[in-house]
């Protein structure tokens, strides 16, 4: 089985689900993100070659997550609505990583940019494997 992390806001705390080889863990809270990042750093989650897209990711906590995963080997769209600026240096500063990234504008509260957000990640990258749900609405 492939691996898929979701990442969604969850009321005022992060929500995290992480399938691997038919286990599932839900994690909310303050510690989800020690949760994943511990996972990751015992080599039990891979991110090699994984399609990741991050939305709200050229700034702050967004930016950081994009910039995490590419250090775990994920490629990574960064999403963004109003700075392409700043989404071009999270952008370049993945690729430094060895990674392969591009920015996409999308407002993720208009269900027609999302799709065409998402149309353009599967040309790009063929799938996606890593959703990362950070935009504020």
């Amino acid at each position: 089985m492939g691996c898929l992390i979701l990442i969604l806001p969850f009321y005022s705390c992060k929500t995290y689900l992480v399938l691997e080889r038919n286990t599932s863990f839900l994690v909310f809270g303050f510690f989800a993100e020690k949760f994943i990042f511990t996972i990751l750093l015992s080599g039990m989650l891979s991110l090699e070659g994984k399609k990741a897209v991050v939305t709200g990711s050229s700034r702050g906590i967004g930016r950081g997550c994009a910039v995490t995963l590419a250090k775990y080997g994920a490629d990574v769209v960064v999403n963004y609505v109003e700075s392409r600026e700043k989404a071009e240096s999270v952008v370049k500063e993945i690729e430094k990583l060895g990674r392969g990234s591009f920015a996409v504008k999308a407002d993720i509260s208009k269900e027609d940019e999302v799709k065409s957000m998402i149309r353009k990640t599967i040309r790009d990258f063929g799938r996606i494997d890593i959703l990362v749900n950070n935009a504020g609405i």
